[in-house]
Order: structure tokens, then sequence, then C-alpha cells
């Protein structure tokens, strides 16, 4: 979050984390990886915030980075003819016409020199009674112990990392496997007073090192608690996994760097969702509430929030259950970055067009103080004004509800789940990153209460739905 309420706190966290800025280890020289987006590596204890309304946190951070393919292999497209196997992942590029543009930017985008891949898994735990601290420690971690003597092994860390001699895309998406098996044990032994009622996946979005994603994280699910606090009928007790990729170049300087970056981010973006975040919510967060009967909440902010859908929507690319029902209940994009034309009509090849096997519900934030999605090149931004002036003509597909400045929206939207709710928050959001308030934790609250109720919460009725069919805008 760029605001200088939290820039000394990310400040004491970047120190801690020894951002070298240039000076790269041997093994991150030949990743081609830089310390900025493993920083956890080198902060064995997350210091609480100064602020003491900002105690919560999330429990796991799933460390996703961009390497040379000579060093971490990537994923190979589907032998022609080949079924997808979620054993053996491959991308399963038929899934799309051989003239979609979609499909040929997966394919282009897979054929250049990097490549996204899971470097890290960390359990962020309590510290004793030091109230809002984290002790951090790896289920997963690709860097030698020698380059990090701080980074210390979680007692439960599982073998993937050992298994794997040669690093690659596959390798990172087995320990997500592990993972799934660590939180699926976590929810197991926690008695009935402290059980999960909701899994809740974070991704922020362009221009934000690792450790102000953790600081940005600890805002969201803060202001989210408190909000839930203050409805004793409705207990909520989220697990909370956040994402951190390397959405900034911040080696080109502190502005440039941003700016020249933004076009190589966006395809990022998209990359971290039909991959990672793809097995993370279709198969980890898919079987984990299969078994234990949570929710599934997915909230992304700029190329976050692209990214989450993009994941949401490439079930197909994966796996072979393409049709099956969606994983998650709620995807909250909070100013989403990237085109409304892509739910239908644009010419990405309309990868969204089929929302409705992606989520039960969208809800998409919109605003027209937004000037960073003003003057970017994208086309109809969905939390733009112009996404936002597309969405209003568009009311078969769209339901626009506007929203207070203290982050309560003026009317219940539809439960219809054909329909995406589009947010105007113009009277809440004053700027592309302001999505980190109080108000957007009642926000956040508010459309889990409505879209992803717990079972044991009192019974909201629901109206009979009809097949959503595709609608080009």
């Amino acid at each position: 979050m760029k605001s200088w309420n939290s820039i000394a706190r990310v400040v004491v966290l970047c120190v801690m984390g020894g951002l070298s800025f240039g000076c790269a280890t041997p093994f991150e020289h030949q990743l081609g990886t830089t310390t900025e987006y493993h920083a956890l590596l080198r902060t064995p204890i997350i210091p609480s915030a100064a602020d003491n309304t900002l105690l919560d946190a999330p429990h796991y951070i799933i460390g996703v980075e961009k390497a040379h393919t000579e060093s971490v292999e990537r994923l190979l497209p589907c032998a022609s003819g080949s079924m997808v196997n979620e054993s053996r992942y491959c991308l399963n590029l038929n899934a799309f016409p051989v003239t979609n543009p979609w499909r040929t930017k997966i394919a282009t985008q897979n054929d250049r020199g990097k490549t996204l891949f899971v470097s890290h898994i960390a359990r962020l735990d309590p510290v004793g009674d030091r109230i809002g601290s984290r002790r951090v420690c790896f289920l997963y971690n690709v860097y030698p112990q020698s380059e990090f003597p701080e980074a210390s092994a979680c007692s439960t860390a599982g073998t993937a990392q050992t298994a794997n001699p040669v690093l690659s895309v596959a390798g990172g998406l087995e320990a997500l496997a592990e993972f799934g098996q660590e939180v699926d044990q976590r929810i197991l032994r926690e008695p009935a007073e402290r059980q999960p009622t909701h899994l809740i996946v974070m991704s922020t979005g362009w221009n934000t090192l690792q450790v102000e994603s953790i600081d940005n994280y600890q805002h969201w699910v803060s202001h989210l608690m408190q909000a839930a606090r203050n409805d004793p009928s409705r207990p909520f007790r989220p697990l909370v996994i956040g994402l951190t990729w390397p959405s900034e170049w911040p080696l080109v300087s502190t502005w440039l760097g941003p700016v020249v970056s933004v076009f190589n981010e966006e395809n990022d973006a998209d990359e971290l969702g039909y991959v990672t975040a793809n097995v993370l919510l279709h198969k980890i967060l898919s079987q984990l509430k299969t078994k234990h009967g949570l929710p599934v909440v997915v909230i992304g902010h700029s190329f976050g929030g692209r990214a989450m859908v993009t994941a949401a929507n490439s079930r197909a690319l994966l796996f072979r259950d393409a049709s099956a029902s969606p994983t998650t209940d709620l995807l909250l994009g909070l100013q989403p970055a990237f085109s409304i034309q892509r739910f239908g009509g644009g010419s990405q090849g309309d990868p969204y067009v089929r929302f409705a096997q992606g989520a039960h519900k969208y809800v998409l934030s919109s605003s027209t103080n937004d000037w960073i999605l003003k003057g970017v090149g994208l086309t109809n931004p969905v939390g733009g004004s112009r996404g936002l002036a597309r969405a209003k003509a568009l009311p078969a597909r769209f339901e626009v509800i506007p929203v207070t400045e203290a982050g309560q929206w003026s009317m219940t939207p539809s439960r219809n789940e054909c329909q995406l709710v589009m947010l105007d928050a113009s009277a809440a959001i004053n700027g592309h990153h302001d999505v980190y308030s109080a108000s957007i934790g009642r926000l956040m609250w508010q459309a889990i209460q409505t879209f992803a109720p717990a079972s044991s919460w009192p019974a909201i009725p629901s109206p009979s739905l009809t097949t959503c069919q595709p609608v080009l805008n």
C-alpha cells in the first residue's frame, strides 16, 4: 500500500528483510530473482504493528517468483492428443480454439526466457504473548541455508524440495499439494471453538514488494476481523493465505521501474493466475472445501484481482473437470486492473465469458477517483471510470450498486450468479491503492455475510437460479 500511514512499518520490515537492491547471492544470480520477493527468508520474526488495531495477519504466505527457464523448468504444453493429468501438469492449450487470442497469449508467454514458480511457502505463527508478532518458518524453500541462515524450516515441512533436485514449476505445484496436507491437518487438530469457518486467499497487485504485501494483508485481515467482531451471531475464524509475486521492478529506480514494468506485470498477473493460483484454487482449496465444508473467499487488488479472476476462469487449462462446480464462493476484486470486455465482446479471446463456472459470485469495486486506471492502457478497466460506465450500459450482466464512504452498499445485491456485482465505490475509494482502510474491511465483511456464509450461520434464503449463458458485451 503506497500510503504514508504504513511507510514506517514497511521500512522496518525492509531493514529486517535485508533488502539488497542489487546485491544478489550466487543462487539468486543463478535464478535471476531478487531478495525483495523473498525478504521473509531474512525475517525470522515479523514485529507487531505500532497501530494496536492491526494485530491480525495471514496464516501462510506463498511466495511466487520469476526465474530464468535455464534454472527453473517451465510447464510445457500438453502433447498432442494427451489428456490433462494433474499428477503431471501441462498446459492444455486445446481448451481454447486454435485462433483464440487467449490461447496465443498463453503460448507466447510460456515461450519467454523467464517463468513464474513457487519458491517458498511460509507459515506465520504467533509469538507467545507478543501480540501481533509472528514467527516465520518454511514449509517449502528452494534457497540454500548457507545463503539464508535465518530461514528455518517448520517441523512439518514436506519433502517436495528434497524430492526434486531439478527446480521446476511442477515442483512448486507439488509443494502446494504438501501445503494442502499441512492445512488439512491443522484444521483437524483445532478444537471446536477454534475451527476455521472460511478459507481466504488474498493477492496484492502491481507495484507491491513482499514486505509491503504482508503489511497490506495485515490491514485487510485486521479491518475484516474488526468488522466481524461487531456481529457475534456470525462467528468468523478465517484461515488466510496470502500470495506474493514480483509485481514491480525495484532495481530500475524508485519511480521508473514501476512505470516501465506495468505492461510486463499484467502478463505476469495472468500467468500467476492460470498456473499457481489455478492449482491452489481448483485442487488444494477444492479438496479442503469438500472435506471440511468451508466456504472459499478470494480477494485481489489491482493486478492481484486480475490474477485471481484469471485463476477462477482457467480450470480447463490444467484440469479435466473443467465443468465442475466452482470452488470459489465469493471473488472480491478491489480496483481490478483488467478490461471489462474479458467477460465477453473484447479482443482478448473472452477468457472470462463463462464466469459463472469460475465463482458463485463476483463483487468488483470501481471508482471514478482511480487516476491510475484512468491513464493506464487498458480497454475499459473494471476498476476505473470507463469500466464503470460500461457496466452501467449492460444491466443484464452487471448490477451496479453504490457504496457509501463508510464502506456499506446502499442496497443488497442480487444473489443471482448470472449477474456480476459492480460496486460504485467512488465515495469510499479515493485512489487506486486506497483499499486497505476500515471501510474496505466493512465492505469485505458485508460481502462475505451475503455471498459466503459459514454453514453454522443463520440461513439466508436463496432464489432459484437459471443456467448462465455467455453474453458478449
